[in-house]
């Protein structure tokens, strides 16, 4: 048999064993991504496209609260109370704004009022808020201010704080009888710890931090404070600093 022939016999052989390939074959070399990544894009480009990394809300009825479009003037008259400027805000579970006048103002998620934490006699003593925390449940808020307190309110109860945590002196730390922050440094953290209320842990400007574990004996305030970091200032005034016209105290010098 002539070699041309055998070649054409194994070909023919070869095409007649072989299937011919169907459309879906096709289809699928046609469609099959070069990568993942490209696969992945498509996805996302179809019907989670339109799906937002994050949700905007505008906050325009707490707006209303904290900046009433009646004049300060008109407010004093009328006993509206004023709450001052907003200085800091903790959203979880329920948004709290603390303000320069010492209060804290508590709303939920639809933007109404539940409370008003502090008072205004309380909030000349303590005055701004500049730091805070809501507890696990949404039933406790730890406000730290720029003076040094502390003060833990029970929602339930708001006008008047359940545990409180006054500022301390570099003679009583050095006595041996107190320890905590020293007067005039403004709070910048807070926080409870796990799920306990009366556990709170609290950081300053300078750098000192401590664990506050607030308890009451015979209903008066019976607080113990652990210093977890930082060093106390070399110099201790004799008085609390006074608050500059911006809310904020002199600076301390340090170890």
């Amino acid at each position: 048999m002539p070699s041309g022939s055998g070649s054409g016999f194994h070909s023919q052989g070869y095409d007649a064993a072989s299937p011919a390939p169907s459309h879906f074959s096709a289809i699928s070399r046609a469609s099959t991504p070069s990568s993942p990544d490209a696969s992945l894009g498509r996805g996302l480009a179809g019907k989670d496209a339109d799906r937002e990394v994050f949700r905007w809300a505008p906050l325009r009825v707490i707006e209303d609260s904290i900046f009433p479009k009646k004049s300060q003037k008109a407010s004093a008259v009328l006993g509206s109370p004023s709450f001052g400027s907003p200085t800091v805000i903790a959203a979880n579970g329920l948004i709290c704004v603390g303000t320069e006048a010492g209060s804290i103002l508590v709303f939920d998620f639809k933007q109404t009022l539940k409370c008003v934490c502090g008072s205004e006699a309380t909030g000349k003593i303590v005055g701004p808020v500049t730091s805070l925390a809501l507890s696990h449940d949404h039933t406790y808020v730890a406000s730290g201010h720029i003076t040094g307190h502390i003060q833990l309110f029970d929602l339930n109860n708001p006008l008047n704080p359940a545990r409180s945590v006054a500022p301390t002196s570099l003679a009583a730390v050095l006595a041996g009888r107190q320890e905590g922050h020293i007067y005039g440094s403004r709070i910048v953290a807070i926080s409870f710890v796990a799920g306990r209320h009366t556990g709170i842990v609290s950081a300053d400007e300078h750098g000192l931090a401590f664990y506050h574990s607030l308890g009451k004996i015979l209903f008066v305030d019976a607080s113990d404070v652990l210093r977890i970091l930082g060093k106390y200032p070399e110099d201790d005034p004799t008085a609390p600093p006074e608050i500059s016209h911006n809310g904020t105290p002199r600076p301390w010098p340090f170890r």
